[in-house]
């Protein structure tokens, strides 16, 4: 069952679409969990948009899929973890100190590096697709 203050920050987010009072929405900070979700899909849809793209540009020039695939993760994950940090979630006081902070999301995007790169061997040098 979703707790009150999710209903009532669901209730806010629509209130704020509703009048089109974006400043909320998009520039103050928040502790409203649906806003900071709303902010945390255009941070992944911004970060996918600047992998992907970089991706097709550097193939398109003609660097190998591989590293062009490496190139682009690390800035979109870059990409992702400023956003995410300034934008999406910069009301929430951090836990941790910010060296801790970029280690650990360092070390999970390592392990999403290492993903990307199987797959995409896999999925191209091996499936052909």
């Amino acid at each position: 069952m979703l707790q009150d203050h999710t209903i009532q920050d669901a209730l806010a987010f629509w209130q704020l679409l509703r009048r089109g009072r974006f400043r909320p929405l998009l520039a103050e900070p928040t502790e409203n969990t649906i806003i900071q979700l709303f902010r945390y899909v255009i941070t992944g849809a911004s970060s996918f948009l600047v992998d992907f793209l970089l991706l097709f540009l550097l193939e398109l020039a003609g660097l190998y899929y591989l590293p062009a695939s490496a190139v682009s993760f690390l800035v979109g994950i870059s990409c992702n973890f400023l956003l995410t940090k300034f934008f999406a979630f910069k009301s929430v006081d951090p836990t941790v100190g910010p060296t801790a902070e970029v280690f650990v999301f360092a070390a999970i995007s390592g392990g999403g590096l290492v993903l990307t790169m199987v797959l995409m061997y896999l999925f191209t040098s091996r499936l052909q697709l």
